[in-house]
């Protein structure tokens, strides 16, 4: 059985490492850390569990594990989920040692390289911030995102490791930071983060004190630290998580609160949304990508205490379902069996290790099943089929005059006829092509280049020749007073 921050972990690592974008990659997250079949379906049911509880309390306490009132902030790090340590507004972000300010206009932490102002420009409350940004914050913060969702700037595919930090000055505003990022993309349906922007609203935290660990302003009991985790969550996700930006507000926001908890900032919030659940649901539609505001952020924020909760009292049917709709999209399995479904034009299949099922619907479709014995469910066209030597023996269903079948590694040794079967003998595997006796088998090589391979011959005809080609025949022939040539070439004849 998981923990509640177990499940909150699988959640982050297949976000983490899908190419999927928008609500395909949240499904496959669901699938890889419950048993709800898609984030729909953990919506509705945590909404009809809202609805049937007998007081909102009841369903805070039962189904999400939130414990209104007491010291714990309700991150997924704390007691109240589960753990053996109390995460209050104070301690949920640590802080010890003297605190210094940084020698020159950079300085990495854990990583991430932070880029500062020149000291000389800026106010005394703007350096005490750098002061505890490079002290306390930036670290405490880091390894708080990374204890809570295993996520970093140190790890294998980061694509932004530095951040740079503004001021603005604004009292009027309820922003008080914010994390700017900007995307470049491999290609349309694939984006990734470039840059980071740490902008801090120097009007909500002023009169701040160096041994203030918390930084707290003479204007605001709001802790910096807590800001800074929260929005420096969104960095590290911006920073890993591809096609982070299709995510709906209520998943990044709602993901960012949970870093560092929010039972004790937006108590009445989460009451009312709770005891409103119709308003509720509202704050959770999928379709929907807004700036966001306090109820979202707390409806996320629930939904993910619910699903914690829920989900470590289950056991896990299938961690590896994968279902891609979206096209021009590279799709990876895991080193596990998994079950990938596509529908997506143009879409790129790399199933990896373990006993795959592939399901294929559309067309211009490149597949690659890796190692494993698989299957492969095709009913588009069009596509091409790669396979190396030592990639075990596959089956491929629905194999058409115009797929391809291509040869990454190894080549050819034989191939045969095996009732209305196709069998391609390559290396120590095998490629069975299932009822394609009569078919066309297009192949190529690792570069592309045509291999001609005219290699199944089926005759039941009386009193003719039959001859072979050039490549590796499998001739089968059942006709009376036949005439079989086999050509050149390392051929299989049966009848």
């Amino acid at each position: 059985m998981s923990t509640a921050q177990d499940v909150i972990k699988n959640f982050m690592e297949s976000l983490d490492n899908t190419s999927l974008k928008g609500t395909a990659a949240l499904d496959q997250a669901i699938k890889a850390c419950s048993n709800y079949t898609s984030m729909q379906d953990l919506i509705d049911n945590f909404i009809a569990d809202c609805k049937s509880a007998s007081s909102y309390n009841t369903f805070l306490t039962e189904k999400c594990g939130i414990i209104l009132g007491n010291s714990d902030t309700g991150a997924i790090t704390g007691s109240d989920a589960g753990t053996s340590t109390t995460k209050t507004a104070e301690s949920v972000v640590p802080e010890s040692g003297s605190s210094s300010y940084p020698s020159g206009t950079s300085f990495t932490i854990k990583g991430l390289t932070v880029n500062i102002p020149e000291k000389s420009t800026l106010t005394t409350d703007q350096q005490t911030v750098i002061q505890g940004l490079y002290s306390w914050w930036i670290e405490e913060a880091l390894n708080l995102i990374e204890e809570s969702y295993g996520i970093s700037f140190t790890e294998t595919g980061t694509t932004v490791k530095e951040i740079t930090v503004e001021f603005e000055n604004n009292p009027s505003s309820s922003i008080l930071a914010y994390v700017t990022s900007n995307y470049t993309g491999y290609s349309y349906s694939y984006m990734t983060a470039k840059s980071l922007t740490l902008t801090i609203n120097m009007g909500r935290f002023n009169d701040l004190s160096t041994t203030d660990v918390n930084g707290t302003g003479s204007n605001s009991s709001i802790y910096l630290d807590r800001t800074l985790a929260h929005e420096l969550t969104h960095a590290v996700m911006a920073a890993n998580i591809a096609n982070g930006n299709y995510l709906p507000t209520f998943v990044t926001e709602g993901l960012a609160e949970l870093v560092h908890g929010i039972d004790d900032t937006r108590y009445s919030v989460i009451r009312y949304l709770v005891q409103n659940p119709d308003l509720l649901s509202g704050y959770l539609n999928l379709d929907e990508n807004t700036t966001g505001n306090a109820y979202e952020y707390a409806a996320g924020y629930l939904l993910f205490r619910y699903l914690a909760k829920q989900a470590s009292e289950i056991v896990i049917d299938n961690p590896n379902e994968i279902d891609n709709s979206y096209s021009n999209l590279a799709v990876s399995g895991t080193s596990e069996a998994d079950t990938i479904t596509n529908s997506g034009y143009k879409a790129t299949i790399n199933a990896g290790a373990g006993d795959d099922t592939i399901i294929n619907t559309a067309s211009n479709t490149v597949i690659n099943s890796g190692t494993g014995s698989d299957t492969i469910n095709n009913s588009g066209s069009n596509n091409i089929y790669q396979y190396a030597s030592g990639d075990d023996d596959d089956i491929i269903q629905g194999y058409n005059s115009n797929d391809t079948i291509q040869i990454t590694s190894g080549s050819i040794s034989g191939s045969l006829a095996n009732g209305s079967d196709v069998v391609l003998n390559v290396g120590t595997g095998s490629i069975t092509l299932k009822d394609s006796i009569d078919k066309t088998i297009n192949m190529m090589n690792a570069n592309g280049s045509k291999i001609t391979l005219q290699s199944v011959v089926n005759n039941s005809a009386d009193n003719i020749s039959v001859n072979g080609t050039s490549e590796n025949d499998s001739i089968t022939n059942s006709g009376n007073y036949v005439t079989i040539s086999g050509g050149i070439g390392d051929d299989t004849i049966q009848g």
